[in-house]
């Protein structure tokens, strides 16, 4: 069973409770000095993990949260400006899961890795607010 376990109102008053602010400001673990010594992909997913939700990161293949008895996977991601509209758009290409062909060929669609990830998502964004990258830290 999963450790990191909310109800749907808890987690929606720790996420009011970020609204507006900056990476930066919410991360009070420290978490963004790991990138001083070296590059780190998923950086704003960490602090959203360890400084918001309060739990550390890791690799496990498995739903990231319990919502209300419910597997859910959490997803962090940047939406930059854009010039055309909606005006906003993804900063880059979100990855649910890794999927290797020799793993999936004898699931089922219902009861794949994949579906177990991708049936509850829940997205937390952030405004990348520049026009060309930044360094994380």
């Amino acid at each position: 069973m999963l450790k990191h376990e909310y109800t749907k109102e808890t987690l929606n008053k720790i996420l009011a409770n970020v609204k507006g602010k900056s990476l930066g400001t919410v991360d009070k673990n420290g978490v963004f000095q790991e990138t001083k010594v070296k590059r780190v992909n998923g950086i704003a997913g960490n602090v959203i993990e360890q400084s918001v939700l309060g739990y550390p990161s890791n690799s496990d293949q498995n739903p990231d949260l319990l919502v209300d008895g419910i597997k859910v996977e959490l997803k962090t991601t940047g939406i930059k400006r854009t010039k055309r509209p909606p005006y906003y758009g993804a900063k880059e290409r979100l990855t649910i899961t890794a999927v290797s062909p020799k793993n999936i060929v004898d699931e089922s669609f219902e009861t794949s890795h994949f579906w177990s990830k991708a049936s509850y998502l829940l997205f937390v964004y952030y405004l990348y607010d520049s026009v060309k990258p930044v360094p994380a830290i």
